[in-house]
């Protein structure tokens, strides 16, 4: 590492150009590459056609769009380095009714325009390196606590507008609680490192390890055995608490010695993810209540989109939970929810490009209106290269991607939820086939959104995740960060 305002010199590059061990390596490497005529035909797959009557169609009155974003700020505390991480995660509902009718008026109030959208946001604090409080004086004993702490106390507030406009009273669900329900649900037993050193190093098994099982607690009044959501160790002096939301790992990747600025990344993708659950978790158990009370019909479910921002998956840590996703949508397949990402940037949306590219005389563009899904033998031989034969993305994602190019000639790669169990076992390029589209009841909704409502103001952009995004990002402008660092000092001091 250099001092500050020492550079390096000319010399230390030609050292590396002339080092034999460095040559050597380099000849055993093996450069994967190949032109856009190597690809396999993927245009020959399904067409969407009779777009202009698909988009006069009414598919759809709602979508949910949700995106995240997050800022870490510095503290001057005494303690160099202390941190606190802050996420935002916006949920946005569009009312597409409100919208056509609103486009269909000569001269339309701008009032009008602020009914069609209802946005909500959930701002997270979590604590880095440096940062402790006066109950928890370990910065990762207080992370894992601020974690348990947030999901104990939220819950996603649109559930508080349906009962506010339906004077229909529900028992709303917390994160912890839709998080526990997920937890539950996995068929093994999910564990973590432990969170104390001390039970680590004096645990003998050599496991040093904290299971979902350790939460199950006896009952001495009822000889039952009842879940708890917070257990003590097994230190004799001063024992740690341990919460049940220490099974995402997030502790695992807590840095003692510097920023955790990745692992707040993490955390706002299990957040979003999260936010998203609870409110299908919510909503389900508002309208199971209308339908016991008045045979109402589900509008939400049958008549909405859920568009998350970026792969349908869960890296890392927490990746046991997309899978715990994956299961409550295969067995609410009857629901048939519409639930999609759409990945703005990444190998797969350069991949995309390069196919539709025109590099040699014989190249052509893709047509409009292809859809193609990608197997697992398209994605390791031409887009993440890999021989294991353990499918790729099977224990992150809890969807399938495909590429759709509309009649703007934008390009969209999406990941589309899992609707059954047997849809999430079709690993290999058996989803090109008419057989399987015929069990994706939901793709020209998909083409329907994707084509009605693609955004003109950003490049292969859907409209209603540029609205999140708007409302959940959070400027890293020198003034906006000077706002923040401010906020949180005074805070903190007062």
């Amino acid at each position: 590492m250099p001092y500050a305002n020492e550079y390096s010199k000319h010399k230390t590059i030609t050292d590396v150009v002339n080092s034999l061990k460095v040559k050597e390596f380099m000849n055993e490497m093996k450069i994967l590459t190949r032109g856009k005529s190597s690809f396999e035909k993927i245009d020959e797959n399904i067409f969407i056609e009779d777009v202009e009557e698909l988009k006069k169609e009414e598919r759809l009155k709602y979508v949910f769009a949700f995106d995240g974003s997050k800022t870490e700020i510095k503290l001057d505390t005494g303690f160099p380095g202390a941190e606190v991480g802050i996420i935002k995660i916006s949920q946005t509902f569009v009312q597409l009714e409100l919208m056509k009718e609103y486009e269909a008026k000569q001269f339309p109030h701008p009032s009008d325009y602020e009914e069609i959208f209802l946005s909500q946001n959930f701002e997270i604090t979590i604590p880095g390196f440096n940062v402790c409080s006066e109950l928890y004086d370990d910065p990762k004993d207080f992370f894992r606590y601020s974690i348990f702490n947030y999901l104990k106390k939220n819950h996603n507030t649109f559930v508080d507008i349906l009962i506010e406009k339906s004077n229909t009273k529900i028992s709303k669900q917390t994160f912890l609680k839709t998080y526990v329900d997920l937890l539950k649900k996995r068929p093994e037993d999910i564990s973590c490192i432990h969170p104390c050193e001390f039970c680590c190093s004096n645990d003998r098994s050599g496991e040093h390890m904290l299971s979902l099982g350790d939460f199950h607690v006896d009952n001495n009044e009822t000889n039952e055995i009842e879940w708890v959501d917070v257990i003590k160790c097994g230190c004799k002096l001063n024992p740690k608490d341990l919460f049940i939301t220490d099974l995402l790992h997030f502790h695992e990747g807590f840095s003692h010695s510097g920023s955790n600025e990745g692992l707040y990344t993490q955390l706002m993708s299990f957040f979003e993810k999260l936010i998203f659950m609870n409110l299908i978790h919510n909503v389900n158990a508002f309208f199971d209540k209308k339908l016991n009370d008045d045979d109402f019909e589900n509008p939400i479910f049958r008549d909405c989109a859920f568009v998350l921002d970026g792969p349908l998956a869960i890296y890392n840590y927490a990746s046991w939970f997309s899978q715990a996703m994956a299961d409550e949508f295969t067995s609410m397949q009857e629901d048939n929810l519409l639930i999609i990402g759409v990945e703005k940037t990444g190998h797969f949306v350069e991949h995309f490009k390069n196919l539709d590219g025109v590099e040699a005389p014989e190249d052509k563009p893709l047509n409009p209106g292809l859809l193609f899904f990608l197997g697992d033998n398209y994605i390791k031989r031409y887009v993440k290269y890999s021989t294991s034969p353990v499918p790729y993305g099977k224990n992150f994602y809890f969807g399938k991607k495909l590429f759709y190019k509309n009649y703007e000639n934008q390009l969209f790669v999406i990941n589309l939820a899992f609707n059954s169990a047997e849809d999430r076992d079709v690993y290999l390029n058996s989803r090109n086939t008419k057989q399987y589209h015929t069990t994706q009841t939901r793709l020209r909704d998909i083409a329907w959104l994707l084509e009605k409502y693609s955004s003109a103001r950003y490049e292969n952009a859907l409209s209603f995740v540029s609205m999140a995004h708007e409302n959940s990002s959070i400027s890293s402008n020198y003034f906006s960060k000077r706002v923040i660092d401010d906020f949180v000092k005074n805070t903190i001091r007062d």
